[in-house]
């Protein structure tokens, strides 16, 4: 698939966000993330955001007449979700757990410091290359200025209870994540994984 400067090759992986495919763009391995054009301004709020610990957006591009538009981003080849680490038994992470918890704490506190709220915080939304953790998937965050007229789409297990209930967003939610984040970490297990039912996991919380 092509347009404008843009050429996408394979899928890389699917969320409930958009589809994100290897591409090139003007000369450039990046990852191309296909979303919705009525879900493409909040995957714009992570524009200039340019952090080591944030996966830095290069584009986006809209096109009148279509109803997607693709969020052009750095691509890391070695890369792999902090999810995947977090459940493979052959990775030791117990030397890791300190140096990639400050690494996304300093990534969600440069968001913060620009008045972006992330929420939707947790290891699938982590990718780690060499050591290096960056926060991704901005397609829930939303500014300050706009939490008004947010409305919640994240993860449950990993969601804070005021959110749950309807309340505006703060920052204090992107740090309960934080808190949940550092939980699996130490224990490499799921939030709730004793439980396999969605109402459940919200009552908990």
């Amino acid at each position: 698939m092509g347009w404008g400067e843009s050429k996408c090759l394979n899928i890389l992986g699917t969320g409930r966000f958009g589809t994100v495919i290897r591409g090139i763009h003007k000369g450039r391995n990046v990852a191309v993330k296909v979303v919705k054009t009525t879900n493409s301004a909040r995957e714009k709020n992570s524009f200039n955001l340019h952090h080591p610990n944030i996966v830095k957006t290069i584009d986006v591009i809209e096109q009148k007449g279509e109803n997607f538009s693709l969020i052009v981003m750095e691509y890391f080849p070695n890369s792999r979700q902090l999810q995947s680490l977090v459940e493979d038994v052959n990775v030791c992470l117990k030397n890791k757990i300190i140096s990639f918890a400050k690494q996304i704490c300093e990534g969600v506190k440069f968001c913060h410091t620009n008045k972006v709220l992330h929420l939707d915080i947790k290891p699938q939304n982590i990718l780690v290359c060499e050591d290096v953790c960056k926060l991704c998937d901005f397609g829930n965050s939303v500014r300050l200025s706009d939490i008004q007229a947010f409305k919640h789409q994240g993860t449950v297990p990993y969601t804070a209870p005021e959110l749950l209930q309807g309340k505006c967003p703060n920052e204090q939610c992107d740090i309960y994540s934080l808190g949940i984040l550092y939980w699996q970490l130490r224990s490499r297990k799921n939030p709730y994984y004793e439980i396999d039912n969605i109402e459940t996991v919200i009552y908990k919380v």
